[in-house]
């Protein structure tokens, strides 16, 4: 698989299992859950039976967005997060355990399913998709890390090499009758930069023979 394909695998099946199990498990759920709720509701207050539940459904789905959020980012959830997320699920427990008719054993393990199933399906999904979003944001900067360092060695050992004495240059002793010639005529003593111009020589040799003349 290309490098680039695999970084958009990585970035975005989080993304549908996320889809897969809101549609497969969180979803059904959550309608389980809001029609328990509304029922309790409706023998206490009928007009506002269809929209307290929903709040409660609301504030959940909030905590645990805001979860997903912070996870991404690298940073703590915070306790104002887990504080509605905790309350949600007790709210939502206590309303669905009230929604048993006949209380039994089976009675209440189908009314209390819905939301906890609800609850532990979007932690999963907000931990897995926030733990791969941050391992695939350290994989890019790592690789970009690595690019860095291997552009500066190259320039590095360009720069390097660029000193390097070439192999065909005379010798110091030859040059040394010429450079004191050049002296001669031109009544002063060259800069490194002249001598490796004049004379076609590297750093090295015409400090050598700066000093030598």
């Amino acid at each position: 698989m290309p490098p680039a394909v695999g970084e958009w695998w990585v970035r975005t099946w989080p993304g549908l299992l996320g889809v897969v199990v809101v549609l497969t498990v969180a979803a059904p759920a959550a309608v389980a859950s809001y029609l328990h709720a509304r029922t309790v509701v409706a023998r206490h207050d009928p007009v506002m039976a269809p929209f307290l539940p929903l709040s409660v459904d609301g504030m959940l789905l909030a905590a645990l967005v805001v979860m997903w959020v912070r996870r991404r980012r690298g940073v703590p959830v915070g306790r104002g997060p887990w504080a509605a997320f905790v309350f949600g699920i007790v709210v939502t427990i206590a309303a669905n355990s009230a929604a048993v008719v006949e209380p039994s054993v089976e009675a209440y393990a189908v009314n209390l399913f819905p939301p906890v199933a609800l609850a532990v399906a979007l932690e999963l999904v907000a931990l897995v998709a926030g733990r791969t979003t941050r391992t695939a944001d350290r994989t890019t900067e790592t690789a970009d890390r690595t690019t860095e360092t291997a552009d500066r060695t190259t320039e590095t050992t360009a720069a390097a090499l660029a000193v390097v004495e070439p192999l065909d240059e005379p010798d110091v002793d030859e040059l040394l009758p010429a450079v004191r010639e050049w002296i001669e005529r031109h009544d002063g003593m060259p800069s490194q930069r002249q001598l490796r111009t004049e004379f076609g020589v590297g750093a090295d040799r015409a400090r050598r023979l700066m000093e030598a003349a």
